[in-house]
């Protein structure tokens, strides 16, 4: 069964700017002689390839197959076994609170990489909206964060196909 995803208001502002400045930077770039325009196609080409790795692994949706659970992204997929899982539960917001991030985007696209916080310890995040997290623990203790918009029935069926 495949759950969607969607942008919360943050992650939706903060890729809108990134988007916006990418197009001013190369727009500027196009239309200024040749002193300005290595000024401004170098951080504009900086910013499209930034976008454009963060696009490529922001998920689009999660899928439960009999065996796995997929996350599903514009070019690739995550797959993690059911038979890894030990434990899944819904996660408030707050819970997450004073996390760092280590490797990752912290609003574009979404929530994506490697955080950690006091309260939780280190966990990859593959998240779209801050309101519908899930926590899925695995058997060698390591932390997904995810975000289907239908996290109550995600969290359910998860439940049921991993004990």
């Amino acid at each position: 069964m495949k759950y969607s995803t969607r942008l919360d208001t943050t992650s939706r502002i903060i890729t809108s700017l990134l988007i916006g400045v990418c197009l001013v930077l190369l727009t500027v770039s196009v239309f200024t002689g040749r002193e300005g325009a290595v000024a401004s196609i170098v951080p504009a080409l900086i910013l499209v390839v930034i976008v454009t790795v963060t696009w490529s692994v922001k998920p689009l949706a999660y899928e439960l197959t009999a065996d796995a659970l997929i996350i599903i992204r514009p070019l690739s997929r995550k797959r993690v076994l059911l038979a890894d899982i030990a434990e899944v539960f819904p996660l408030a917001a707050d819970e997450l609170k004073g996390s760092i991030r280590s490797f990752g985007s912290g609003g574009l696209f979404g929530y994506l990489g490697y955080f950690a916080s006091q309260q939780q310890g280190a966990y990859e995040m593959w998240c779209t909206d801050r309101t519908s997290m899930v926590m899925i623990i695995l058997k060698n203790k390591k932390k997904l964060v995810i975000s289907p918009v239908e996290r109550n029935e995600f969290v359910l069926a998860l439940q049921q196909v991993i004990q």
